[in-house]
């Protein structure tokens, strides 16, 4: 826009012819100058920030890209975190099948041994009922000896 301008005026400037003119354009052309080394630098300030913001993004960018790949790893992890648990409640799960089935069977099997023990003992005392009783038979009967048994 101010390049525009300078343009038009210095054309202007060109068509002037006299002494005095040329005074005046040539106070107007370091005007121009100083107003077209003005806009320079606004421009170069305006990319020097734009460079700086530019260089804060990319910055930014960057972390997110390292903060996302982290994300990543740690979303991976805990996928392969929550497979081996889901695996390891499952064989739990079996073995605690399996231990119950073995309860049972050894719950049975003690019953099974009570009710034989009980009639082991049962069987015990009946025959020791009847051992005494030969024994007290034996003892009440009169044999004869063996020198009783010679005449």
């Amino acid at each position: 826009m101010l390049v525009e301008q300078l343009g038009s005026d210095l054309k202007e400037l060109k068509s002037l012819k006299n002494a005095d003119s040329i005074d005046e354009a040539r106070t107007t052309l370091d005007w121009l100058l100083a107003a077209q080394e003005h806009e320079r630098k606004k421009m170069e300030e305006q990319i020097s920030e734009e460079t700086r913001h530019l260089q804060h993004f990319q910055a930014d960018h960057q972390r997110l890209i390292g903060d996302s790949k982290e994300s990543e790893i740690v979303i991976q992890s805990t996928e392969q975190v929550i497979v081996t648990a889901r695996a390891t409640i499952a064989k739990v799960e079996a073995l605690i099948k399996i231990n119950e089935q073995k309860l049972v069977a050894a719950r049975k099997k003690l019953e099974e041994l009570e009710t034989t023990k009980i009639q082991t003992e049962e069987n015990l005392s009946a025959h020791f009922s009847r051992l005494e009783s030969l024994q007290a038979q034996l003892t009440a009967k009169k044999f004869l000896s063996e020198e009783e048994l010679r005449v």
